[in-house]
């Protein structure tokens, strides 16, 4: 695949300021002389939920998509024969509208439910207890404010916060897959073994994952 060198320098700023970006690759496609990589972003849920109210009203919202999430490069928008993409056949046109949607995934049960998962299993890292600890205990820490610190100086500040914990972090359930996955299996058998009937219908069950704190929920290890 061909990588245009100017997009190359925009890269690290854009993803620096948008967090996640997607690269389009057009080479083979009329008119990729002109444009032969797009970069994008996935669109918002707010930005998600009026496209389809535009849909539904008939409107046809592809080129306020593009305008809104092409990040490279900046075409203009205002007169429109200075904007290379207009000189794309249109069902090029239409395809990158439609793959804007696709990795923004709203639009699908199943990419959400991948998302969640995902997300699911990268909180559960050291990394992401370590940030939860510190600021459950200095409550006035912003999420920027760590995302600017070294790991020396997260690792002292998690070193405080962890004596405000009943019970410390289990660090080797982050550096012993067996000893992790035998832990969970424990916790999850209490879990079943203790949970109670509440009155109300709800069911209450103990934290599954060990050494975090409580709140801290984990994806459910397979027996």
């Amino acid at each position: 695949m061909f990588l245009d060198s100017r997009l190359k320098q925009h890269i690290p700023k854009l993803r620096r300021r948008h967090k996640e970006v997607f690269l389009i690759d057009l080479s083979g496609q009329p008119g990729e002389i002109l444009v032969p990589n797009l970069l994008i972003r996935a669109l918002t849920r707010q930005e998600f939920l009026f496209l389809q109210q535009d849909i539904e009203l008939g409107c046809d919202p592809t080129e306020q998509i593009l305008q809104s999430c092409i990040l490279w490069p900046e075409y203009d928008w205002v007169e429109i024969k200075d904007n290379l993409l207009f000189d794309l056949p249109y069902m090029c046109f239409d395809e990158i509208g439609k793959c804007i949607i696709d990795v923004s995934g709203f639009g699908s049960d199943e990419q959400i439910a991948s998302a969640f998962n995902s997300a699911r299993i990268a909180i559960n890292s050291l990394d992401s207890v370590m940030l939860t600890v510190i600021t459950r205990h200095f409550q006035s820490m912003r999420p920027d404010d760590l995302e600017n610190m070294t790991l020396s100086e997260l690792t002292k500040l998690f070193a405080v916060a962890e004596t405000s914990l009943e019970n410390p972090v289990d660090l080797r359930m982050f550096l012993d897959e067996p000893y992790a996955q035998k832990q969970m299996a424990q916790m999850e058998k209490k879990r079943r073994k203790h949970a109670a009937r509440l009155p109300n219908g709800m069911i209450s069950d103990l934290p599954v994952l060990p050494g975090v704190p409580d709140g801290w929920n984990s994806a459910e290890s397979e027996e």
